[in-house]
This record gives C-alpha cells, structure tokens and sequence, in this order.
C-alpha cells in the first residue's frame, strides 16, 4: 500500500464532506474515525466506506444539525438518544459524556438508542484508554448471522471492543465481532472472486459454502459456535433491548434508499476509573502484565499490540491506503472541487 499524508487526508476529507452538507464539527469527527482506522490497520472501517457516509448525507440519512439527547440521567448511568446522527458523532459524544461523569461515581455507563452504525469500536475505548479510564463497548448490527441451528439472518455480528491502558505499556485494546469473521471482509473477498474457508458462512439454504456471493445472500457463522452466538444476543440484549433501540433483524441497514432512515443501532460505552477502584499500582501491573505475556515467546503479542504498532508507522510514514481506495477518494476530491494530490 502507498502511504498519504494524514494533514492533507484530513483537509481533503473534511472539505468534501461540509461540500455534502455536514456541519464541520461533524465532518472532523467522521473524518478523524476514518482516517484512524486506517493508520490502525482496519481498512475495513477507514477511507474506503466514506462513499458510503457521503452517499447517505446525500439522500438525507443523517440528521446534519442535531445533537445528542440525555432521555434519562443518574449517578451512574445516561441513556441518550443519538437523534439519527453520523454514528461517528453520536457515538464520540457518548463516550465523552462517560467519561465526564465516571470522575464522580468511579463507573458510569451510557445507552444509546436511534443511532447508526459507528465503524471501528476500537475507536472508543481507545479514547478511555488515552484519559487513564478503562473503556468497554458493547454494539449490536444489521441482522447478518443465524440463530445457531438456524438458517435465516436474526442476529448481527455484534462487535465487543475493551481498552485497558498500563503507565509505560499498552493499552491493553481487544475490538472483535461475534462472528467468525466480520461480514465486510467477506465483502473484500468477493470483489477479488475470491474464495472463504470452510466454516465461515453458510448459503441461503443454511449450507456451508466457500462462495462469497452465496454467503452474502445467507449468513455468517458466529465464532466459537453457539459461544459465538450465546456472546452476540448477549450484546444485542444490552446495547438493543436494554437502550430501547432496535433488536435482531429489526436494527436497520446501512445501504438504504429510504430518505431520512435511521438504523435505530443499540450502543453501551461503559467507563470505569482504576485508580478509584483500587490505585495509581492498576497501571503498574498492567505494565508487568504484558511483560509477563511478551516473557512467554518471541512471537507473543498482548491483544491490540499489531494495531498500535501500525499506528506509530502510520505517524511516522504516513496512512497506508489500498489503490482501490486512493481511486474512490481521488473521484471525490474531483467531483467536490477539493485539490486532489493523491
């Protein structure tokens, strides 16, 4: 991959999307989300879907001029509305409101309800990470996997995301779907014609397939089998049911030609602070703790460790972006007038 300037990639990015209609506080924070998951090595979740974003401004996805709501508020926990926001904005917002009121209780959570799907959850709890607090975030998607023994689309593949941060090492950062695989890069595979291993999806007849086509026309499998699907509706009850947004097959598409649509996802951010559970040692032992895991093998690496070292690459080097890429974002920056130097 050829690598980009992350100053321009912001600038540019940013202008192509106030050009669509969204406030410059929201375009910074869709852009930012992108362009980090692309310095973090998720390109699943960075540059390439922005045609998708621009696309739903565009057919008035998005409330543009909104802002979060607070339903309902107590000592420990707020549930917000995200008033069909960019799930980037509502989702950051969130978070920062966590993160505000754990310094009080020493653990707050937040549920959120009427939001949209807000990309790479590592996003999040990296965020808590960074303030010293650890983060963990709960999600749950459009429908994409089945019910285990089933054959028709129910649950989504319902991320979990969780960092810990340590003093001199870390943070501790796990960002997984409850799937085998996560559904887009089924989507990646496909446009190469490419071909999946046996076990991670099953056709529209409930038949294991190695056929991306056919998998995207039926389901992926979860991981781990029914602990896989057990961990999914697990998430789905707390970020779905317990916020009051959608569930199972109801949560809505990202994809959708219906003007004003919101995909009412369910999203938990729970914050808690070390230092007020037990002391400033918390950091201390995290520390020990992944040179403990390192001490085990040349090969070990603690959870997040690939992520964060393609982070401080991106800093130095640049954001690695794939040609099929740099080609979606070239065609942007011409057709919105933004100086294209890619």
């Amino acid at each position: 991959m050829k690598r980009y300037d992350a100053t321009y990639l912001t600038e540019a990015v940013e202008q192509v999307l106030v050009c669509c209609g969204m406030k410059q506080r929201h375009a910074m924070l869709l852009t930012s989300h992108l362009i980090q998951a692309d310095a973090y090595g998720v390109h699943s979740h960075g540059l390439a879907v922005l045609p998708g974003h621009v696309q739903r401004v565009l057919r008035g996805g998005y409330v543009l001029d909104g802002e979060i709501q607070v339903v309902r508020q107590t000592a420990a926990f707020a549930v917000i509305d995200a008033n069909n926001l960019c799930g980037m904005v509502s989702a950051h917002d969130a978070m920062a409101l966590a993160l505000k009121n754990v310094e009080q209780s020493g653990m707050y959570a937040v549920f959120s309800r009427g939001g949209n799907t807000f990309g790479a959850a590592f996003s999040y709890v990296l965020k808590a990470a960074a303030a010293g607090k650890i983060g963990i975030v709960f999600c749950n998607t459009p429908a994409a996997m089945a019910p285990w023994g089933g054959k028709g689309k129910q649950l989504g593949t319902n991320p979990i995301a969780c960092g810990i941060p340590g003093r001199q090492r870390g943070p501790i950062l796990l960002d997984m779907a409850t799937s085998v695989v996560a559904k887009s890069k089924i989507n990646e595979i496909a446009k190469t014609n490419g071909t999946l291993p046996h076990g991670w999806a099953l056709d529209e007849n409930g038949v294991d397939t190695t056929d991306p086509h056919r998998a995207i026309c039926g389901t992926v499998l979860p991981m781990a089998a029914h602990k896989g699907y057990g961990l999914a509706t697990v998430i789905d009850c707390l970020s779905g049911v317990l916020s009051g947004a959608a569930y199972l097959d109801m949560v809505g598409k990202f994809y959708t030609d219906v003007p004003g649509s919101c995909m009412n996802v369910g999203q938990s951010f729970f914050v808690m602070d070390p230092v007020q559970i037990l002391s400033e040692d918390f950091y201390l032992l995290i520390d020990d703790y992944i040179d403990r895991l390192h001490a085990a093998g040349e090969e070990v690496r603690f959870p997040g460790e690939r992520e964060l070292n393609c982070a401080r690459e991106s800093k130095q080097l640049g954001i690695p972006l794939a040609p099929e890429t740099v080609k979606k974002l070239s065609k942007l920056f011409d057709t919105y007038g933004v100086e294209n130097h890619l």
